[in-house]
Parts: C-alpha cells; structure tokens; sequence
C-alpha cells in the first residue's frame, strides 16, 4: 500500500468486498428475525419500569420505526461503506506515537459523556495537521512537557454511521427520539451540548449515539465499526465567508479491527502550504 497515494493493494479491496458481503447477510438475518424481538422488548421495558400503557405503546412504536429504517438503510448504505478505506490521523504525544509504530501499545479508546461521536478511537480524516494541532492544544492545557506528534492511519469504515448521510442522519434522529422518552418516564432532564460557540463538550449528542448503539445490540443487529461525522466550527476563513476555519471530519473508530495498519507521516504533510 503506498500511504502518501492512498493506493490500495488488491488484497485489501478483496478483503473489504469479502467482509461487505459478509456482513449483508448479517443485516438481512437480522432483519428477517428480529423485529418481534424488538417489540416484546419494549413492551417488556415499559411494564417493568412502570410506563402507562400508552407510553410503552409508544416506546414500542418508536423501536418498530427505528428498527424498519435501520434494516433498509443498512442494506442501502452502510455496508456499500465496506470498500472504502480512508487515512485517519490521531494526535498523541511522541512517547506514545513510537508505541503504536512498533506495536508495543494499542490505541486507547476514549470513553468520556462528552464525546461528538460516542465511545471510541479518534481521528480526523485527511487532516494530518488538525491532528497536530490538537495534540498540542492538549499538551499546553496539561502544562505537559512532551513533544506532540501525530499516527497515521489506514482505515476501512465497514459498518459505517455516516452522520453526513440522510441515512445516518435518520438513524440518529430515530434513536434520540427512544433517549428522550426514556428520560420522560424516568424523570430526568436531557443532557445538554456546552462548551461555547462550537458546543465543545457534547453530552447530549454522546448520549444519543450511546442510545442508537445499545438499540442496536438489543435488536441483535451488527456493531456499528465506525462513526463519521462532519463538524463545522471556528471562524469565517474571510469576510462574509461561509466557510469556517476549523471545519474538519471526524472519524470514531468502534471496532478496533477496522484500523488496518499505522504509519508515519510525513513532513511535507505537517507543513504548511
């Protein structure tokens, strides 16, 4: 594979064409076999924890809906994701940078309520220098004396939630439809995105992804492998722009697998133009 060009040696491609059809018979016995499933668990839920009738008809409505969306948009979309690998960068200190070159350690998987994207590991898609950027914005918070550096990462999205897709969209809408009438019942406020103009810590959307990936363990459907998301943040780049200077993709890695291999990134990637 050369990195630099994104080339992709004819194993790689057969291996994510295999993995593709795999996992679309997956998604169609799920499909097939799951939906009853899904409704006696709600049902379930909602006498157990009290809900009037109508409030688990509901719930119950609301799992149907997200279940009958979900099977078409994962035949339709997700698993056409299977074939395409991207480069992911993920700023880290140097220490911890020659670790993962060599194999000794793996990527740590970030677990925190405030997460854009969820539970998992973090990259911004071909964006060497963001990534870089970033590690150092941490190490200046930390008053840390270690050296920022960046990991280069050959990706394959597989099952992948695409939040700039109308699919991916509807999936989450769906599932924080479920969050918010869980909350009702349970009496307790929603969680909420703060943290200034760019709404940095992201309970609220963390919460809801949380939601979407439990329903879908519930329904006995396949792990979301990753979760894409596009983030519009910062300043106008000119007067009157509509472009803003800090907008970047994220890429949340859930399935660890689906990090094919690292690498070092290049100088001439780091510079600025």
């Amino acid at each position: 594979m050369s990195v630099r060009g994104c080339v992709l040696q004819p194993e790689f491609v057969a291996m994510a064409k295999s993995d593709s059809a795999k996992k679309t018979s997956q998604v169609k016995a799920a499909r097939d076999g799951s939906t009853r499933q899904l409704a006696a668990v709600a049902t379930n839920e909602g006498h157990q924890y009290g809900f009037p009738r109508d409030r688990a008809y509901e719930t119950q409505r609301t799992r149907h809906t997200l279940r009958e969306r979900q099977a078409e948009q994962e035949l339709q979309v997700m698993h056409r994701l299977n074939a395409a690998f991207i480069l992911g960068y993920h700023g880290c200190s140097a220490s911890v940078a020659e670790q993962l070159f060599s194999g000794a350690h793996t990527f740590k998987s970030s677990d925190n309520d405030y997460d854009w994207l969820g539970p998992g590991i973090y990259f911004w898609q071909a964006n060497p220098r963001r990534a870089l950027q970033f590690a150092a914005e941490k190490r200046a918070r930390a008053a840390a004396e270690w050296n920022a550096e960046v990991v280069g990462a050959a990706i394959d999205l597989g099952l992948c939630l695409d939040l700039s897709t109308e699919a991916g969209m509807i999936e989450l809408r769906a599932a924080y439809d479920l969050f918010r009438a869980t909350m009702e019942v349970a009496g307790e406020p929603l969680p909420s995105n703060t943290g200034g103009p760019d709404r940095l810590l992201r309970r609220l959307d963390c919460a809801v992804v949380r939601q979407l990936h439990a329903i879908r363990e519930e329904a006995g459907l396949p792990p979301v492998d990753t979760v894409r998301g596009v983030f519009v943040e910062g300043w106008p780049i000119y007067r009157g722009s509509g472009f803003l200077d800090k907008t970047h993709v994220q890429i949340c890695v859930c399935n660890p697998s689906a990090i094919r291999g690292v690498f070092r990134v290049p100088q001439s990637d780091l510079d600025v133009i």
